[in-house]
């Protein structure tokens, strides 16, 4: 009899038990409507874990309600309540007078928009007869905002004032995730609905929602973590998402792990894919400068400038380029035997080629672009070049008659050259007076046209 009267009396208990979960979902439900957070957290946090309610699509509905409003209410409290109903937000402007209760709000959860997530999920798993479908969608599209704002929040602070939080940063990639993951369990119709409103006000988004994936492969990029930045900038190339950086960012981290063919193979697909893209084309013939492959250097820009005969930038790229080529060969041709780069030293053919072009691209690009300060100074340094080397050749004669003679041819050169260098220098520093580079240039250029 008492075995038997010990397992009644459980069962009796057990029924009590189940019963009162019950209405902890409805009172939970009020607790909600009269702004009352912490007990229907607390209620539904119960509900969703006893066997009875455990499987309750309307318990895991209401949770997820909850946690989506402590998810919107920790991002921002003042926006939130602003969108409340009068009733609400009556209580919620009382509540607002007390710093420490809007912080006890805000905290009742560490991350409440994964639980929100999460709870939403489990209403779907559980409404076999689709009756929380609709409602559940609503509350995922309200969360997918409150997570990509949050997502977009972290990404600011965590590059803030030029500093780097890398442990902020992969939270943010994180939270970007998340949005996808939040799409994934809404409906079709519901999905649309929210790359419509997300997208709306920014030309800049786009309603295949590639910007948010962009985001999240830069953050990770920003904390360095490669292995999850790279396959979402492949994702993009593949995608041809429009932006430059995706293939400046990828670059880095294969020039990083000194994959030079996968840089190659990028930067390829990025001039097929941005072919009218000037930035592209320059960043292009600076890897082939950085590897040390010249003449595909010279080719890809001289392309560049065939597709883009109006951007004077790819002038004043190419012009330089060629230009420090002829300062190199000319800093090496009189130099010390130990000092001397051979390498650097070009035949006769290829530095008269380099030099009439840097001319003429350089001339081009001040036409072009008058007020651009090193379309002067890049000009100015090449001259400078040329009349150091009779310059220094003079220096290095005797007192003979035909030393003396010779002198004179040299002087000649070498005053031309200094001359033609000090009209570009002297521009530059009209242009910008501040301009350390052309004042160290100008004060030699004053020295050795005045010996």
């Amino acid at each position: 009899m008492r075995k038997s009267l010990s397992i009644a009396i459980a069962l009796m208990f057990a029924a009590l038990g189940a019963f009162a979960q019950r209405p902890a979902v409805t009172t939970a439900i009020f607790d909600i409507g009269e702004f009352n957070y912490e007990k229907a957290k607390e209620g539904l946090d119960k509900a969703v874990k006893h066997e009875k309610t455990a499987t309750d699509p309307k318990a895991w509905y209401y949770r997820g309600v909850v946690y989506q409003n402590l998810a919107n209410m920790k991002f921002d409290w003042n926006s939130y309540i602003g969108t409340l109903d009068a009733g609400s937000y009556a209580k919620a402007l009382e509540i607002s007078k007390n710093e420490d209760d809007v912080k006890r709000l805000q905290n009742l959860s560490d991350d409440p928009s994964a639980v929100a997530h999460e709870s939403f999920a489990k209403a779907l798993e559980y409404d076999l007869k689709g009756k929380y479908k609709k409602k559940v969608d609503i509350g995922l599209m309200a969360l997918g905002f409150v997570v990509f704002n949050e997502a977009g929040k972290l990404y600011n602070d965590g590059v803030k004032d030029g500093e780097t939080d890398k442990d902020m940063l992969i939270t943010a990639y994180e939270r970007y995730q998340r949005v996808f993951d939040i799409l994934d369990i809404m409906t079709v119709v519901k999905q649309a609905e929210f790359r419509s409103e997300l997208t709306k006000d920014d030309e800049t988004m786009d309603d295949d929602l590639h910007f948010i994936k962009f985001y999240q492969a830069r953050v990770a990029y920003y904390a360095d973590a490669n292995d999850k930045a790279k396959p979402l900038y492949q994702e993009l190339v593949d995608a041809k998402y429009e932006s430059a950086d995706i293939y400046r960012e990828l670059a880095n981290i294969y020039a990083q792990e000194k994959d030079v063919e996968s840089e190659r193979a990028l930067w390829n697909t990025a001039r097929e894919n941005l072919p009218k893209d000037n930035a592209i084309a320059i960043d292009e013939a600076a890897f082939y400068q950085r590897i040390g492959e010249m003449d595909k250097l010279f080719g890809k820009l001289e392309e560049a400038i065939k597709l883009n005969p109006n951007e004077p930038s790819l002038y004043n790229v190419l012009g330089g380029i060629y230009a420090s080529k002829v300062v190199e060969h000319n800093n090496n041709v009189g130099a010390e035997p130990e000092d001397k780069d051979e390498s650097k030293i070009l035949s006769d053919e290829d530095y008269q080629k380099y030099l009439a072009r840097a001319e003429e691209l350089l001339k081009k690009a001040q036409e072009m672009q008058p007020e651009e300060v090193t379309n002067y100074t890049q000009l100015g340094n090449m001259y400078a070049s040329q009349g150091i080397v009779p310059y220094n050749a003079n220096r290095n004669l005797g007192f003979s008659a035909a030393d003396q003679k010779k002198g004179k041819v040299l002087q000649a050169e070498y005053k031309e050259h200094f001359t033609k260098a000090k009209t570009e220098i002297d521009k530059a520093l009209e242009l910008d007076p501040e301009h350390s580079e052309a004042q160290d240039l100008q004060t030699k250029l004053g020295l050795w046209l005045g010996s």
